[in-house]
């Protein structure tokens, strides 16, 4: 095989694991998804109870300092999935449609679950603890 049949294939090669993968631009099909960021953004009001609710917007967990249990967000336009829960009680779920211009209030209030155990342990990070590391 010669040298320049041999690069040919292999940049035919190439080109198709980029489409199969899809990785090349070239070889989408379909719409392009828009980017969130250039979507006009709607205000979402939550007002947790307990304040110790942990929050997950569109199955991403949402990292927002609060001490009082409310939150203010600036939130794409178009219906969002919450999820709000804590030890010791029972999920709830809410699905908000926001629009521009008119905030979204939402109050949720936890029911506790009778035959949930109390939570007693202490806060500890996520993951595995690391090992201890030995000097070489």
């Amino acid at each position: 095989m010669s040298l320049r049949l041999s690069c040919s294939f292999v940049s035919f090669c190439i080109a198709v694991s980029l489409c199969l993968f899809g990785l090349g631009s070239a070889c989408r099909s379909g719409p392009t998804p828009t980017d969130s960021r250039s979507k006009p953004l709607g205000q979402l009001v939550l007002q947790l109870t307990p304040k110790t609710a942990s929050v997950v917007l569109d199955e991403r967990p949402l990292l927002v300092p609060r001490t009082d249990g409310s939150v203010a967000l600036g939130v794409p336009v178009g219906s969002h999935r919450v999820e709000v829960f804590a030890p010791g009680y029972f999920t709830a779920y809410r699905d908000v449609q926001l629009t521009a211009g008119s905030p979204v209030t939402l109050q949720i209030t936890l029911r506790a679950d009778p035959d949930a155990a109390p939570d007693t342990a202490p806060a500890r990070p996520f993951g595995p603890r690391p090992a201890a590391i030995e000097p070489p």
